[in-house]
């Protein structure tokens, strides 16, 4: 299969340039670190849709302008997931709409890391990936999110999922 995808592999031996083990963020691209995973079956219907994606997420990293939309960096996700937008979640709730704006003090969060735990757990709800969930929380008012570790990340959203799927019928 590696033939037929017509993908062009960089050979060295310096792999630290290249090569980020599966499972960690991808921080190449400033801004936008992307999570990254094995797929245990996939043919070449699943490479053309991955270069559809790459091409979306390119086109929206060269066209950004930065302009911040409801509290929110400007979003490249392509939404594949049967989940209310950012946009609309917002609007609806203006609970959650005050965290990403960065007011959450006002609802009696002791820390950062406390609110942002409880917009994950909203974000988890909803349906969103962890990709979808960290590209939020990169832009989101609350501000901890990007300067911490991939660690405290991963254990964000990993708490908010256990703790949605234990309230969940």
């Amino acid at each position: 299969m590696r033939n037929d995808s017509g993908v062009e592999f960089y050979h060295t031996y310096n792999i630290n340039r290249l090569f980020q083990p599966i499972g960690f963020t991808n921080l190449k691209i400033p801004h936008y670190p992307l999570l990254t995973y094995w797929y245990d079956k996939f043919d070449m219907g699943d490479i053309e849709n991955a270069r559809e994606r790459n091409a979306t997420l390119l086109e929206s990293i060269l066209n950004d302008t930065g302009e911040s939309t409801n509290g929110i960096k400007g979003s490249i996700l392509q939404q594949s997931h049967d989940h209310p937008t950012i946009e609309e979640l917002m609007h609806r709730d203006k609970w959650f709409r005050d965290l990403c704006e960065g007011r959450w003090a006002r609802y009696g969060y002791p820390s950062r890391s406390e609110a942002e735990l409880a917009c994950v757990r909203e974000l988890v709800y909803q349906g969103f990936t962890d990709a979808e969930i960290n590209e939020v929380m990169m832009r989101c008012g609350i501000g901890k999110w990007p300067t911490a570790g991939n660690r405290y990340r991963e254990l964000t959203i990993m708490k908010a999922r256990e703790w949605v799927a234990s309230r969940r019928w």
